[in-house]
Formats: structure tokens, C-alpha cells, sequence
């Protein structure tokens, strides 16, 4: 018979100092709010026009654009941008807000379209397009009392008119 002579391993107590090889829960999610927000580089616009432009200007060629995505059966496309309104910021940036990552992508994949057909329409070739994620914390209503107490709250008759004929909201 053969015997195996091996020492058991001494164990030593923990030293608290921690292995930073690896990416924490913080660092993953400060990484993952950098990648949410995307700017399209600023190009040498040159000899090129930089006609100024009003926010109604801007939502009209915004909503035509979605509306072309829309007949082009870019339906998710065409939800990101009418689901809020671009906001004019400094040195003619346009900054867009979507409620998640699957319109992010959306936009960014059109992106470049997206710019070139503003830039055009608008006559300004120093537009730059900032697109970013929010989620609503308070945006969506699930429940059928939540949805009845949201309308209740912009129109108190609602109210007035459950308890005169006696409706009763599935709650």
C-alpha cells in the first residue's frame, strides 16, 4: 500500500485587504450611466451655413423625420423620438431623452441619418445630437386605481360621476 504524505494547508486569518482584480457593483453601474449618453463628434463644419433655429423649427423637422421612420416601418424608431420632445442647448446641440435601452439604440444606430436630415432641413451644420436614458419613476400607471386616481386628479368630476351612478372601478 502506498500512503500519500501530503501537509495540510495552514490557514491564515484575513488580512481585510481586498483583491481589486474585479469591478464592484458601484463601478459596473457608473460605467453603465457613461455609456448612456452619447455625443456625435463635433465635425469642421468650415465655410458651411449655421443658420440659427427656433425649438418649433426643431420639433417640426424632428416629427417629420419620425414620421418618415414610421412609414419606413422603423416603428421603435419613431417611438423614441415622439415619446419626448429635443431640447436646444449651447453651440446648437440638441439633446433628446429616451425612457430605455432598446430606443437608445434605436437612435443611435440612425443617428448619423437622423443628424444629416436636421441639418439639412435646419440649414446648420454645427448641430450636434446628445441622446440619453431616463427612466420615469413615476410615468406609468399600472393599476386600474392608480389609472382612475391619475384621471380623478386632473378632473375631479370623474369623482362626482362614479358616486352618482354608482360605477365601480375594478380595484
Amino acid at each position: 500500500m502506498m500512503t500519500l504524505n501530503k501537509e495540510a494547508k495552514k490557514l491564515t486569518s484575513p488580512t481585510r485587504k481586498l483583491n481589486k482584480s474585479y469591478l464592484g457593483i458601484n463601478e459596473l453601474m457608473a460605467q453603465a450611466t457613461e455609456k448612456k449618453e452619447t455625443v456625435i463628434e463635433e465635425e469642421d463644419t468650415g465655410k458651411r451655413p449655421k443658420d440659427p433655429f427656433t425649438i418649433d423649427e426643431l420639433r417640426m423637422s424632428w416629427r417629420k423625420y419620425a414620421f418618415k421612420a414610421k412609414e419606413d416601418e422603423l416603428g421603435t424608431l419613431y417611438t423614441a423620438m415622439i415619446g419626448r420632445d429635443p431640447e436646444i442647448g449651447e453651440n446648437f446641440s440638441i439633446k433628446h431623452t429616451v425612457d430605455n435601452d432598446v430606443q437608445l439604440g434605436f437612435i443611435k444606430t440612425h443617428e448619423t441619418n437622423l443628424v444629416g436630415y436636421l441639418r439639412k432641413e435646419l440649414n446648420n451644420y454645427s448641430i450636434q445630437l446628445t441622446v440619453k436614458e431616463e427612466t420615469a419613476a413615476d410615468g406609468k400607471l399600472f393599476s386600474s386605481k392608480d389609472k382612475f386616481e391619475d384621471m380623478a386628479e386632473r378632473n375631479p368630476h370623474l369623482k362626482t360621476l362614479r358616486q352618482r351612478f354608482k360605477l365601480d372601478i375594478d380595484f
